[in-house]
């Protein structure tokens, strides 16, 4: 990345090759090509597989674009790029075409990958210092959100286990268990029975 001046210039491992396709199970995957500087250090190469792409749209999450579409490519290459920030590997994306994964492609999907490569724009398939404490912050972000979903998961477990014999939905579990909580508050605060 010549262009790149001062002290990001100097941490640039130049252009990587990036193999955009599907996996030998159809999953849509980005990964590098040939060697990179540090994950060939450490014997391997950097991908990025959208594992809820599984062919039944019903695995797919809440606001998860069309498989196939130039959305997905999008994701998918927004993940290769945090991927490659979080390793701290400074450098030109370039999409192969044609590698293995990409050999795998419809004409269809080729054609949308080539319009999300378009879309996102030369400026985008560089990455930068800069851009690994964003996907670092990103990173946490996701943690910290499924932590807090674990945390309700449990509350739900621990209400389906005070009334085995009840159907209750996770609803009814967080609300209960919030209700509790806040019983026993009032009772440790000498707040209980003053409204009544």
């Amino acid at each position: 990345m010549p262009e790149e001046p001062g002290f990001a210039g100097i941490l640039s491992v130049g252009t990587v090759v990036v193999d955009v396709g599907y996996d030998f199970i159809g999953i849509p995957t980005a990964s590098t090509i040939g060697h990179v500087l540090k994950a060939a250090d450490l014997g391997g190469e950097i991908s990025v597989t959208l594992h809820q792409y599984t062919g039944d749209p019903d695995d797919l999450y809440e606001g998860d674009p069309p498989e196939g579409s130039i959305e997905m490519w999008k994701l998918l290459l927004a993940g290769m790029k945090d991927m490659l920030a979080r390793c701290f590997i400074f450098c030109r994306m370039r999409v192969a075409g044609a590698e293995l994964l990409g050999a795998r492609l419809e004409a269809d999907d080729e054609k949308n990958l080539d319009a999300a490569i378009e879309e996102l724009g030369k400026e985008f398939m560089l990455v930068k210092p800069e851009h690994a404490l964003q996907a670092i912050e990103k990173r946490h972000r996701g943690e910290q959100a499924t932590a807090g979903w674990l945390a309700h998961l449990a509350t739900f477990m621990e209400a389906q286990q005070e009334d085995p014999g009840e159907d209750i939905t996770f609803g009814d579990a967080i609300e209960r268990h919030e209700k509790g909580t806040e019983d026993l508050r009032r009772l440790v605060e000498g707040e209980a029975g003053e409204d009544e």
